[in-house]
């Protein structure tokens, strides 16, 4: 299994994806682990750039409790844009507005955007909690779906074609359960 997995269609979702087998009490696994973890997968996920994630990783003693609060935002943003929960919709917030009162519009190139005031080991949640608020407030919020595995749990952006898309992955997932159901079919038949 790899450690992070990148299938969701938008960081926000890649987040919440660092939660394995978030349905399942025996299997769940959590990937950020460790404040390193979290700035690692920032990297991956180009919250950070390469640079700022060797600056972070270098002075990580405020780190346990960034990663602590990255942990609980990511599960508030779980519940609001999978579960529509308005609690958790309200925490969201409350941390893009810390995020913002850091921050300063800036224009870069002929684009205008947020540029933090400076890095610190809280930066990737404030650039997170920025990313959560413009997605949970886009049309691409109704394209959500969860994995359909009875386990995995998994979210993702369905683009497909009807938007009939069930498995976070037809490698993964997809091809578990095709071949559950398909020796569940098999046994019936010859019982």
């Amino acid at each position: 299994m790899e450690k992070f997995g990148f299938i969701g269609g938008h960081v926000t979702l890649d987040l919440v994806n660092t939660v394995h087998w978030r349905v399942s009490l025996s299997r769940r696994f959590e990937a950020l682990a460790t404040y390193d973890d979290l700035v690692t997968w920032s990297g991956l996920a180009g919250v950070l750039e390469p640079a700022e994630a060797e600056l972070l990783q270098a002075d990580s003693t405020m780190g346990a409790r960034a990663l602590d609060d990255v942990r609980r935002l990511r599960e508030a943003f779980y519940l609001a844009a999978v579960h529509d929960d308005f609690g958790a919709a309200g925490q969201v917030a409350k941390s893009y507005r810390t995020g913002l009162a850091s921050a300063d519009l800036a224009l870069d190139g002929d684009a205008w955007g947020w540029r933090d005031a400076q890095l610190n080991p809280r930066t990737p949640i404030a650039r997170l909690s920025r990313a959560m608020v413009e997605f949970l407030t886009s049309d691409r919020h109704r394209l959500i779906r969860q994995c359909g595995d009875d386990e995995c749990g998994w979210v993702y952006l369905d683009t497909s074609r009807g938007n009939r898309r069930r498995w976070c992955s037809a490698t993964g997932c997809g091809d578990r359960n095709r071949a559950r159901a398909y020796y569940r079919r098999r046994n019936e038949r010859t019982t």
